[in-house]
């Protein structure tokens, strides 16, 4: 409860009175939330009202001055703004690469980083991002997209993308150091670590050898266990990488193995 006084100034037969009322308001310690009239949805803050309403009314009241794009939320627009600039204020304080928005920045560092926070709930494989758990989904729900020069399928878009670059040979990631290119990102953040000096940082416990990945680690220490965790359903051979069972498969299925 806050009390504070007010000024009352009143007349009377040619005198002015002054006095002061006390008054007394209570004030909750959450304000009431703003609610949508056409979903009901509530916001603590009227501005972010006004931004979410204009996805009901198509409002969009931010234009860009350079090509005339539109947008209702101005700093949509201020990031819009920087391909025209080029400007990219994010940078990776791994491999130093810039990005226009945080939102990219924080896709692009999952490539660095070796966790797989994101179960598939139907078979618990893992993966590094929830664009990575979406498209293996895909394997689940059955949708493909073909390779039209060889049909080979795919379960995302992105890696079709990435896949056609073997047969067009672009390579549109290059280094800034040496400009040796590269078909995607993720090679191209991986070879940086030779200019970096920390190219090969994890060690084999059992024979020393080094590897610049902890999973090509992982992948390596299996020749020392035995452990051949891929295994044929057709002669039962066993494999320690899913790439050299998928390799083998090829053999029942007289497929040839140009594409892998």
């Amino acid at each position: 409860m806050h009390s504070y006084e007010t000024l009352s100034i009143s007349s009377s037969k040619g005198y002015l009175r002054i006095s002061f009322i006390k008054m007394s308001v209570i004030q909750t310690e959450e304000s009431p939330p703003f609610s949508c009239g056409y979903c009901q949805q509530k916001f603590q803050w009227k501005s972010k009202l006004a931004i979410h309403t204009r996805k009901h009314t198509g409002e969009v009241p931010f234009s860009c001055n350079v090509c005339q794009k539109r947008s209702n939320q101005k700093a949509t627009l201020t990031i819009h703004m920087r391909t025209h600039t080029g400007e990219k204020p994010f940078s990776c304080d791994i491999c130093q690469k810039s990005f226009s928005n945080k939102s990219n920045l924080n896709r692009h560092r999952v490539l660095h980083s070796e966790d797989h926070p994101y179960p598939c709930p139907l078979c618990q494989k893992t993966y590094k991002s929830r664009c990575e758990l979406a498209a293996h989904k895909k394997i689940h729900t059955g949708q493909k997209y073909s390779c039209q020069q060889c049909g080979k399928d795919y379960t995302s878009k992105a890696i079709l993308i990435k896949h056609k670059r073997i047969h067009t040979g672009e390579k549109p990631f290059t280094c800034d150091i040496c400009h040796k290119s590269f078909s995607c990102e993720e090679y191209l953040c991986q070879h940086k670590k030779i200019h970096s000096g920390d190219e090969k940082q994890f060690s084999c416990s059992m024979c020393q050898k080094m590897f610049s990945r902890k999973a090509n680690m992982e992948r390596h220490k299996k020749i020392h266990t035995g452990d051949l965790e891929f295994s044929c359903h057709i002669c039962q051979k066993s494999f320690i990488q899913k790439t050299n069972l998928k390799r083998h498969m090829r053999t029942h299925s007289g497929e040839k193995n140009i594409f892998l």
